[in-house]
């Protein structure tokens, strides 16, 4: 016999982890405000210990009608759409672009993330379709073939760099020294210095993917000219020269290699300090991001964070 929970009864189970302690990582941002925003409230229920459960209003996943998810053929390319449905269970429909199916490709219809900790990262600047994207990894189950593994994020030191900007390297390695080193054979005109190097237990590759995403949006549409960042709603999109809207920033072809990075970031701060955030506010303030992905994830205590800084020759 089927039973149908209510909508409080849902909510309530639908609590994928407790909140964790992120003091340390919020000191790191005395220059940015984590207050949640008004978007996200919290919630009239709570879980079995008491914990408020936060929903994220206008974006929650609704069911696209009573039928019921019939069966289709897999076609080549294509995967399950990462949207759910009014019974929690994950929609049987497929696509071959994007996360989500032409029923969940709404921006009111895009999972809820119910995490404290993600709720300060302050999200709300995002792109919707990178709001989707990054809404839809959050939500996949776990992969046993994605395990454990370490990100790093290094900033880029060069004669050919202007003072004003701010160069950043993602990525994703077993080994981040040796890692590094090879980049530094590869392409000896600029310099990386690591500024994090972080241990993923598992799902190592959706975060770095998370990440790019969120750095490419960030970097392409510089939210973070806005004084009121990370607190400030998606900034207008960025055109180019020949009026179109710029899904991601044009990447240069590296002079040493001859390869176009497209895991490297370039942020702007040649404005006035007083129109937007400094250098340090934002590498702080995606060192914090990472953190939090990472133990959304993980699941890990966000004290046993190991941020450590040197330089690589």
């Amino acid at each position: 016999m089927r039973v149908r929970r209510s909508a409080a009864t849902f909510a309530a189970s639908t609590t994928t982890l407790g909140t964790p302690s992120i003091d340390d990582l919020g000191s790191r941002l005395a220059g940015l405000s984590l207050s949640l925003p008004a978007d996200i409230l919290p919630s009239s229920d709570s879980d079995s210990d008491g914990e408020s459960v936060y929903v994220l209003r206008n974006r929650r996943v609704t069911s696209s009608g009573s039928r019921p998810v019939q069966s289709q053929p897999a076609k080549s390319g294509s995967v399950f759409c990462s949207g759910t449905n009014k019974h929690g269970k994950r929609c049987g429909n497929r696509t071959l672009q994007g996360q989500f199916c032409r029923y969940h490709c709404n921006t009111s219809l895009v999972p809820r993330i119910e995490s404290e900790a993600l709720a300060k990262a302050q999200l709300g600047w995002l792109q919707t379709e990178t709001w989707n994207k990054l809404a839809g990894l959050l939500n996949q189950p776990i992969d046993a073939a994605d395990g454990e593994g370490f990100i790093y994020v290094a900033y880029l030191e060069g004669e050919e760099i202007p003072p004003d900007e701010l160069h950043i390297k993602f990525g994703r390695s077993v080994d981040v020294s040796r890692r590094l080193t090879e980049w530094q054979a590869r392409c000896p005109s600029c310099k990386r210095v690591c500024i994090l190097s972080m241990r993923a237990q598992q799902c190592h590759k959706r975060l770095e993917r998370m990440m790019l995403l969120v750095l490419q949006d960030l970097a392409a549409n510089h939210a973070y000219r806005i004084p009121a960042f990370p607190e400030n709603e998606p900034p207008k999109r960025a055109v180019g020269c020949d009026g179109c809207p710029l899904t991601k920033p044009a990447n240069e072809v590296c002079k040493d290699c001859g390869v176009t990075h497209i895991e490297q970031f370039k942020f702007d701060f040649s404005l006035p300090h007083e129109d937007g955030k400094s250098k340090d506010e934002i590498q702080s303030y995606i060192e914090l991001f990472c953190g939090l992905l990472r133990h959304h994830l993980d699941c890990r205590p966000a004290e046993e964070l190991r941020i450590r800084r040197k330089s690589m020759s």
